[in-house]
């Protein structure tokens, strides 16, 4: 799915959204391995998740369900 299809099938949900935590400190996040931080690979992901968020592989969302209001 699109980004945008993936955000449909989430609308019921409250998203918690850790792509740019992720991406931006890889070793806080134990990822340092796929990203190693200041490489090429990872100023680009830093590009695209800053300025074509949509463009991303892969989202890291948590989905919680929205408290009803009583």
């Amino acid at each position: 799915l699109s980004y945008w299809g993936l955000r449909r099938l989430a609308a019921r949900f409250d998203i918690i959204d850790y792509t740019d935590k992720v991406i931006n400190d890889p070793e806080k996040f134990d990822v340092a391995y796929m990203l190693d931080p200041g490489s090429r690979k990872h100023r680009i992901a830093q590009l695209i998740v800053e300025r074509f968020y949509w463009l991303c592989p892969g989202y890291l969302w948590l989905l919680k369900k929205p408290v009803k209001e009583s």
